[in-house]
């Protein structure tokens, strides 16, 4: 989903973990010269996107499968 935000708003995602990078642009992983014990995410995003933040996310939630959600509490 945050890959899809960053294409509609016109940034990029950036993925690294171990020794690969995703990048979001081109869709392609490359390897890295050095191996990362976690993850990194980042984001990069427009100074002036020149789009409303809300339009871009805008269907996510339709498209999101609705579950009920029933929470339990012992005591």
């Amino acid at each position: 989903m945050t890959d899809q935000i960053a294409k509609r708003g016109g940034g990029e995602l950036y993925l690294w973990t171990g020794k690969a990078l995703y990048r979001s642009r081109n869709g392609e992983v490359e390897s890295m010269p050095v191996e990362w014990p976690g993850t990194v995410v980042f984001l990069k995003w427009p100074v002036s996107p020149g789009v409303n933040p809300t339009d871009v996310v805008k269907g996510f939630d339709a498209a999101l499968p609705k579950r009920k959600i029933q929470l339990k509490f012992n005591g």
